[in-house]
């Protein structure tokens, strides 16, 4: 009785890890696909002839970038630029190489003319799309993988009376 009710908690603690770990890869993408879309929208508000403090105000007044945290509403202060680049380090929103985009992308924007914005916002949506495209080829299996892998844990016992053993299926 008391292996059978071991092998139940095994078994349910690999399978919320695997619901764990799947969430997380979940919400990776989410924010993985919003920084995309602020990115494309900061496009837009280029093209119209807005400053950086104007584009990180409008941006951070929207409701869909509230967990952005990095985005300042205080746009006056000189070192607006440090402090949203420094908030998307220590932000745990992103995995590393989306983390660089983001830092990257804020560094720049604002820098130079309007054409190297817009030749800049244009590299910075190509390097997403690839992110983008290669999480979510990624992403399939390993949801799919995650349950598979965490859930189908068996324990058998050995033919041999050695006791029990765990085999990954």
């Amino acid at each position: 009785m008391i292996k059978l009710i071991g092998c139940v908690l095994i078994i349910s603690a690999c399978t919320q890890m695997g619901c764990a770990m799947a969430l997380d890869k979940i919400r990776q993408m989410k924010y993985l696909k919003l920084l995309r879309r602020l990115i494309f929208e900061t496009r837009a508000m280029v093209e119209g002839g807005m400053t950086f403090g104007e584009i990180i105000l409008k941006l951070s007044l929207q409701k869909d970038y509230s967990d952005f945290t990095f985005l300042s509403q205080d746009t006056s202060s000189p070192d607006v630029r440090r402090r949203i680049t420094e908030d998307i380090y220590k932000s745990k929103l992103f995995d590393n190489e989306i983390r660089q985009t983001a830092i990257d992308f804020f560094e720049k924007l604002g820098t130079t003319d309007t054409n190297g914005q817009l030749a800049y916002i244009s590299m910075s949506l190509a390097a997403l799309d690839e992110l983008t495209g290669a999480a979510m080829q990624g992403f399939g299996r390993s949801q799919r993988g995650f349950y598979r892998y965490y859930a189908n844990i068996a324990i058998a016992k050995d033919n041999h009376n050695e006791g029990n053993k765990i085999l990954w299926t």
